[in-house]
């Protein structure tokens, strides 16, 4: 195989990992300010960026220029309207309760042992070896 080949299969793994890092970036986003009044303003952020794209592709120029100008300033507006979620996600990046998934996965872990246990009991008589049954079923 030539070499080009790899070097094209590894862009594309780059790109579907970038991807996948984008996306669970905004789900957590979306996850984080749920609930919250961020949700009626992250959807006016989001008809006007739309609105900017429809100005853009049919080339309205003065609406264009305006929206470019009202996003350019709204980016530092977004960071004073939402400082509150801004700063819980940051806190919980900070304490490591952004990706939740490892934690729950360490309780289960623990557990497993007390649940293999009551499937598949091990009786020692006297604590003697010899003598130890063994209950497991076959599937």
């Amino acid at each position: 195989m030539p070499l080009w080949t790899h070097i094209n299969i590894l862009n594309y793994l780059t790109d579907i990992i970038d991807i996948l890092i984008v996306t669970y970036v905004i789900y957590k986003v979306i996850m984080i300010i749920r609930g919250t009044k961020a949700v009626q303003l992250a959807k006016g952020i989001l008809v006007i960026v739309a609105v900017w794209f429809l100005s853009s592709l049919f080339q309205l120029r003065t609406l264009e220029w305006i929206l470019n100008n009202a996003i350019t300033y709204g980016l530092f507006a977004i960071i004073v309207i939402f400082q509150p979620e801004l700063r819980r996600l940051l806190e919980q990046l900070g304490r490591g309760r952004l990706f939740p998934e490892g934690l729950r996965l360490r309780k289960n872990i623990s557990k497993w042992p007390m649940r293999l246990s009551r499937q598949h009991p091990i009786w020692l008589s006297g604590g003697s070896v010899p003598s130890c049954r063994l209950n497991a079923r076959r599937d």
